[in-house]
């Protein structure tokens, strides 16, 4: 596959509760972002460990870390 310069994406489909999207859609309203955006700095920072991003969670007192 040849990368013309432009920066290629995937698609990822999951089935979730929706308890669980619910409360995503509230994290997102929180941070001011998109269900795509939040998901995409997510799974970035579970594979690096690290992420720009605000998650929204900084008013709760915590800082976004990984549960090993």
């Amino acid at each position: 596959m040849v990368n013309d310069g432009k920066q290629m994406s995937r698609t990822v489909s999951a089935r979730i509760s929706r308890e669980s999207h619910d409360e995503l859609l509230e994290r997102c309203n929180k941070a001011g972002c998109t269900i795509n955006e939040w998901l995409c700095a997510a799974i970035d920072y579970l594979i690096t460990g690290s992420s720009e991003f605000d998650f929204g969670d900084e008013e709760e007192g915590k800082k976004s870390e990984i549960n090993g």
